[in-house]
């Protein structure tokens, strides 16, 4: 059954000091297509989903970089298919990710050096080998945050979702309002930076991160089915977070809304 699965939902750094939270891992979403398992990003959630998931009914293990910023790669080390006799697919569209990724693994930050994993670690950065690999459309957009970063839609039978994390919507300098609309129109699932409320403003004005209203009128703007606040600010309640989320649902009838928590996930046949 096709599903996506959240592992780590909160943005900039793990921990959380509130007794009720969402979640206190850094980015990890995880989208089940048959005997091909999606992994998007591997911040300190891939530690939980290697942890939970029983990942030898897959034929394909893929992890798919939207860039190396510290809380997108920080829980690699960690991930346990890496010592397995295993085979991974990683694909970045710059190889200077795949370095970031692997290179924390260096027998100096990491007891152990990647070069002596168990897991056969097969790294791609052209994404029409790896949509032929999977037999999948994975397409993919450059978005406004520093460090050459870029969201995913993934689209192959009863999946359709779009994945960007880490986004600033307003004043955008790399990729437009309308670039994005085009990109994520009518998917059934928008994943989104949803970091920063108009109280954040002026202070976090270029931090490379969207108002969570504004990722709320694209997703509108988009005919997109379901959208789901992610990325959470760290210094944010949990109440908070619900606060804005209702917000949403106040705005609109026609998209859910949905708050990224971890643990939970989302039934892509609508069940």
């Amino acid at each position: 059954m096709p599903n996506v699965r959240f592992w780590g939902v909160q943005g900039s750094c793990p921990g959380s000091y509130f007794k009720e939270n969402l979640g206190s891992n850094t980015s990890c979403v995880s989208i089940e297509l048959g005997d091909t398992l999606i992994i998007f990003d591997s911040g300190t959630g891939i530690r939980t989903l290697s942890n939970t998931m029983n990942m030898d009914r897959f034929k394909h293990v893929v992890l798919l970089l939207t860039h190396s910023h510290w809380d997108h790669i920080q829980g690699f080390p960690f991930f346990s298919y890496l010592y397995q006799k295993k085979t991974l697919i990683i694909y970045s569209h710059r190889q200077e990710h795949i370095y970031g990724l692997l290179n924390q693994i260096n027998g100096t930050n990491y007891p152990l050096s990647n070069n002596t994993l168990p897991c056969h670690l097969k790294t791609i950065t052209d994404i029409h080998r790896l949509n032929d690999a999977l037999n999948t459309t994975i397409t993919t957009i450059e978005t406004n945050h520093q460090g050459n970063c870029i969201g995913y839609r993934v689209q192959a039978k009863d999946c359709d979702v779009c994945y960007i994390p880490d986004n600033q919507l307003h004043n955008p300098k790399t990729t437009s309002f309308d670039e994005f609309v085009s990109f994520c129109q009518d998917s059934n699932v928008l994943i989104h930076d949803s970091q920063y409320t108009p109280q954040d403003m002026p202070l976090k004005m270029h931090w490379g991160h969207s108002l969570y209203t504004d990722a709320l009128n694209l997703a509108m703007r988009a005919s997109v089915r379901q959208f789901v606040l992610f990325h959470h600010e760290p210094s944010r309640t949990k109440k908070d977070i619900l606060t804005m989320a209702d917000d949403c649902k106040s705005k609109t009838k026609e998209t859910k809304i949905i708050v990224a928590t971890e643990l939970e996930g989302i039934d892509l046949l609508g069940n």
